[in-house]
């Protein structure tokens, strides 16, 4: 049986006043009806990308706190999360390194308004904590 998939899109420019990015986010978080699957309590991950060096495509900070907002408003506890990447020499290769590189393009819980959290091993290594 195959799953039914919406995909929303939006163009990001403005064109009025009224036609920010933060309503047009919150439109979205009430058209998808995302509030119906959670639940007073429930703990929700927000799982993006945090973004590299020289990288700018990837959701803003401040975008994701709208919908951060949304989240608790329902009554969820939301958190940021993201995971480390390939080699541990990167920017991202470790939770430490990944947080902060992360904190530098302001992926932080006072930005975002949620924990921020990796989601993997600290050495991003699937919980194989024994390899160097």
């Amino acid at each position: 049986m195959m799953s039914k998939v919406q995909v929303y899109f939006s163009d990001s420019r403005a064109k009025s006043d009224e036609d920010t990015f933060r309503t047009w986010i919150r439109k979205l978080f009430e058209a998808t009806r995302i509030d119906e699957t959670i639940s007073k309590g429930d703990l929700v991950a927000m799982k993006t990308h945090f973004g590299t060096t020289g990288n700018d495509r990837h959701v803003k900070p401040e975008h994701l706190r709208e919908i951060v907002e949304k989240v608790r408003e329902v009554g969820g506890q939301p958190f940021v999360t993201d995971t480390t990447g390939i080699g541990l020499l990167g920017e991202r290769g470790t939770a430490a390194s990944l947080l902060t590189s992360s904190a530098r393009r302001r992926f932080t819980e006072e930005t975002l308004g949620a924990p921020v959290i990796v989601a993997d091993a600290p050495k991003g290594l699937s919980g194989d904590q024994n390899r160097s």
